[in-house]
């Protein structure tokens, strides 16, 4: 074991321990560094799925059509975002109630 005077001081005995700590904390660095890219691939193909697209417009040439979504086959109970007063977002999930889509921007 090396001795150590401080935190991240440590007293070399011989080069070949220079060495081996330099090998280790290589060692940490590339793993550290495989787990990260590893991590943000996977995340890049959850949001692609995230925001694929949940429900189809059942006539898009209207100003305001209503959506079917693709998990129920039901249609939106709403023809407008009840928020903005703008066309619904075929990428937003719908929130059910009393078992009806209903529709957000």
């Amino acid at each position: 074991m090396v001795p150590f005077r401080g935190i991240m001081t440590p007293v070399w005995r011989n080069p070949l321990e220079v060495r081996m700590f330099r090998m280790r904390w290589r060692a940490i660095l590339i793993t550290t560094l495989v787990a990260v890219g590893l991590s943000t691939c996977s995340k890049k193909e959850k949001d692609a799925k995230k925001y694929a697209e949940l429900a189809e417009l059942i006539s898009p040439e209207d100003s305001f059509p209503r959506m079917r979504y693709f998990e129920s086959n039901l249609v939106t109970i709403n023809d407008r975002c009840a928020v903005r007063k703008v066309r619904l977002n075929p990428k937003m999930p719908a929130v059910y109630v009393n078992g009806q889509p209903v529709g957000f921007c």
